[in-house]
């Protein structure tokens, strides 16, 4: 009685809010629980070999893989983490705040997003300011982000529980980074030769079509590049916006919704007032979004699994609606 008390005053609500959202909708062609997911709070989600690769902020030594499973996905295990110790300087908040995750038993890295490059794989640490650069064949190694040296002025890495969220490989050189909230940016990080730089720096209100959320932070938690084209994923605004890689910044192709996707009765947490998309991979003709679910139960059969949506990619081929 309970499920159903709270999906009718939900879908009653949604049917109200849902209209603030102007970007057009994505069209959604699969939604599946990820069998196996409940506890881990998936985040991050790239396409590696035709294979999808997501990471836990709950589990710092594993790379898991999304296998196919009866016309369905369920987590399996990909690469076995040795973390190395973090030598780069990062705030004593920082320092303590991993340290007393690591006496309760989570993870003292906090990974949020993954990219992968050959055989290496990228996976970002909101709690180190860093980048770890991982695979099969070789010792894993830190790039810091967050170094002062590097971010300068910009106000990056600042509030002791806010960071990087997502990571996108660009080339063997440099990446695309997405720092969450406060402020919700996007920017290009050039790493070799060390330290690295930042090259370019972009707010997400720069960005044409995106709408800021009628609750909760903007933010940026997902992204990949695919072909020429750059994705970012947008949690609070329930928001997918393409824009052309190079140069960065500047030919931004618009913004589309999946609010009333993650809004509908068949997918909604029991909680829904933000939004839980954390992680996205791109394909020729397809949107892969998975939900961090935070170990809430949906509504409509009380799993406590994490969804992953599949859109329809309406950016391929693609015109610029817009320029800087």
């Amino acid at each position: 009685m309970k499920y159903v008390l709270d999906s009718v005053i939900l879908t009653l609500s949604l049917a109200a809010s849902i209209s603030v959202y102007s970007s057009p909708p994505l069209s959604l062609l699969e939604a599946h629980t990820v069998a196996g997911s409940s506890g881990l709070d998936l985040s991050g989600l790239d396409l590696c070999d035709e294979l999808l690769l997501t990471v836990s902020d709950k589990t710092e030594d594993r790379v898991f893989s999304l296998e196919p499973v009866n016309s369905g996905y369920a987590v399996g295990e990909y690469l076995q983490l040795d973390v190395p110790p973090h030598n780069h300087s990062r705030p004593w908040l920082r320092v303590l705040y991993s340290y007393l995750r690591g006496l309760v038993g989570q993870s003292t890295t906090d990974w949020e997003g993954v990219s992968c490059e050959g055989n290496d794989i990228f996976l970002i640490s909101e709690m180190f300011g860093s980048f770890l650069v991982a695979s099969k064949d070789t010792s894993p190694i830190w790039r810091s982000v967050a170094d002062q040296n590097i971010v300068g002025d910009l106000p990056l890495y600042e509030r002791f529980s806010i960071g990087f969220e997502t990571i996108s490989v660009i080339d063997r050189q440099s990446v695309f980074i997405g720092h969450e909230r406060e402020p919700a940016a996007g920017l290009i990080f050039i790493f070799s030769p060390e330290p690295g730089r930042i090259s370019d720096f972009i707010p997400i209100m720069s960005i044409p079509g995106y709408i800021a959320p009628s609750h909760g932070s903007e933010d940026i938690t997902g992204s990949d590049i695919h072909g020429d084209v750059l994705y970012t994923l947008h949690r609070s605004s329930r928001q997918i916006c393409a824009q052309k890689i190079t140069p960065p910044f500047k030919d931004f192709l618009g913004c589309r919704s999946f609010a009333s996707t993650e809004k509908a009765e068949a997918y909604a947490y029991t909680s829904m007032t933000y939004g839980r998309a954390e992680g996205l991979a791109v394909t020729d003709d397809k949107l892969y979004v998975i939900l961090d679910n935070n170990g809430d139960e949906l509504i409509s059969n009380g799993s406590s699994e994490a969804l992953l949506f599949v859109f329809q990619n309406p950016w391929r081929p693609a015109v610029p609606i817009g320029r800087l």
